[in-house]
């Protein structure tokens, strides 16, 4: 009787370490535990849907995977979704696509826009 309340004991302890370091792993206080990004990467993030920004920023996204798909030498900081393409290859694509607006200017992944007629 003393080893089966002792084993039940230990039994029980283990138990609660796994499920605590399930529910630790689950939501522990760190964004994520094992140092991995666990934002899902949103194309429309910060716009209204059928805001002109937002429309804008995806024609730009656009144009940066076509970059990324037709160019070898293509920058880090473009393959890892943190800078649009080149400005010159932005607006080549976008006056391509029949876009009413081109680049001026890009820092990361915010651009300044000029209309055109």
């Amino acid at each position: 009787m003393k080893y089966l309340v002792i084993g039940l004991g230990a039994l029980g302890l283990v138990y609660f370490a796994v499920i605590g370091a399930v529910l630790f792993w689950q939501f522990g206080p760190k964004t994520s535990v094992m140092g991995f990004d666990t934002r899902a990467v949103s194309r429309t993030a910060g716009y209204s849907a059928g805001a002109l920004g937002g429309v804008r920023h995806n024609a730009l996204l656009d144009a940066t995977e076509t970059y990324v798909e037709t160019h070898d030498d293509v920058a880090p900081k473009i393959l890892a979704g943190e800078a649009f393409a080149p400005v010159p290859f932005l607006n080549k694509q976008l006056e391509k696509d029949g876009e009413a607006f081109r680049v001026r200017s890009t820092d990361g992944m915010t651009a300044l826009f000029y209309e055109v007629s």
